[in-house]
């Protein structure tokens, strides 16, 4: 097998056959990376025709979600897709409900300033 990293924790328990041990120490690190299932995460998508709206509307949803005490990883651009450019924040929280709250407020403020028109937002909770 070929890796980046061949020293990588994954692969020395895959070296060893050894699925419990990994099982352990991935919901570990899940668990202080509150990642599910210890969290949940909310990934917000802007995407717009043109190059530039949407890594603004996702800096403005990243602003308000800062000043509401919710932090965003973010915001990272992501290939075109049908003819739109797009760019994303994930949002990691222990609490589902006050995380969709602050989310829905911050992409409904953006969403209704001018500025940000030409801007269009997906919201998807717990992603796949």
């Amino acid at each position: 097998m070929q890796a980046r990293d061949p020293t990588a924790e994954a692969l020395r328990f895959a070296a060893r056959h050894d699925a419990d041990g990994f099982l352990e120490a991935e919901l570990r690190r899940r668990e202080l990376l509150r990642y599910p299932p210890h969290g949940h995460l909310i990934r917000v998508v802007c995407s717009s025709t043109d190059e530039g709206p949407e890594l603004g509307a996702a800096r403005a949803i990243r602003e308000h979600l800062t000043e509401a005490g919710t932090p965003a990883l973010g915001p990272a651009p992501l290939f075109r897709r049908q003819a739109r450019h797009r760019a994303q924040l994930v949002i990691r929280s222990r609490d589902r409900g006050e995380a969709i709250a602050a989310v829905r407020e911050a992409v409904e403020s953006v969403a209704a300033m001018r500025e940000h028109a030409s801007a269009s937002f997906a919201v998807d909770v717990d992603p796949q």
